[in-house]
C-alpha cells in the first residue's frame, strides 16, 4: 500500500459572516501541516466554533459549487 501522508491536498478554510462563503486560508498543505495550522492560539477558537474547517481541495471545490 503506498504512503500518501505526505500528498499536499489539504486546505484550511474559514467562513466569512459577511458573505456566507468559505475561502482559504492556506496553500496546499499536508494533513499534519493543516491541523497544526488550524490548531494555532490564534484560530483554536474559531475551530471550536466550526467557523475552520480542515478539507481536501476536492471537498472545497464542491463546496463552492454556484447556487
Amino acid at each position: 500500500m503506498k504512503s500518501t501522508s505526505w500528498t499536499k491536498e489539504w486546505l484550511v478554510i474559514a467562513h466569512s459572516d459577511y458573505d456566507n462563503t468559505w475561502h482559504p486560508l492556506t496553500i496546499h498543505l499536508t494533513l499534519k501541516q493543516a491541523t497544526a495550522f488550524a490548531h494555532d492560539a490564534r484560530y483554536i477558537h474559531r475551530l471550536d466554533k466550526g467557523k475552520i474547517k480542515v478539507v481536501t481541495d476536492d471537498e472545497f471545490e464542491k463546496m463552492k459549487v454556484p447556487a
